[in-house]
């Protein structure tokens, strides 16, 4: 039973995934695949970087994460890489829209992750767990990295553009 669930979520989920693809084209110009194209790469790229240096670490030093948090930062630093590579050259946005509302909702996720940062902190002082960074503390300290990085690259591609636009 639990075989067949399984098979129906990831069809839907292919399925899915074939319509946003097919609309894709109409959303976004050629000029912002081609940057959304780059910033792919750049972000396998970064994410392969990251593993190598991770891998590098843990045979000369030992282990410092714990497996969930090395999986979790590497995942994050390629959607932070993909998505600030693609706010700071318009690619990241559909084709005649704003982005003024996100950057609102960037703002307002920092600041409820860093809320729970500092919670966690302060009721759980497990930061450290034999010896290596445990994934209860650092999930919302990435999540502050992610959204904190998207909404500095946002406002300063605001900035940047709003010079522009009144020069």
């Amino acid at each position: 039973m639990i075989f067949v669930i399984l098979w129906v979520c990831v069809l839907a989920f292919g399925i899915m995934v074939k319509e946003k693809r097919s609309r894709r084209s109409a959303d976004y110009d050629e000029r912002q695949m081609a940057f959304q194209d780059r910033a792919y790469r750049h972000a396998f790229f970064a994410v392969m970087i990251f593993c190598a240096c991770h891998f590098l670490l843990v045979s000369a030093a030992g282990p410092y994460l714990s497996d969930g948090s090395s999986s979790l930062i590497g995942i994050f630093l390629g959607v932070l890489v993909y998505g600030g590579e693609c706010i700071w050259n318009n690619a990241y946005f559909p084709f005649r829209q704003k982005g003024r509302r996100i950057i609102w909702l960037w703002g307002m996720l920092t600041a409820v992750n860093l809320a729970v940062l500092i919670v966690r902190g302060i009721h759980r002082a497990d930061w450290i767990r034999d010896g290596v960074l445990t994934l209860d503390q650092m999930t919302p300290l990435v999540m502050v990295i992610v959204f904190g990085g998207f909404l500095a690259v946002s406002l300063a591609k605001w900035f940047v553009s709003r010079k522009e636009n009144a020069d």
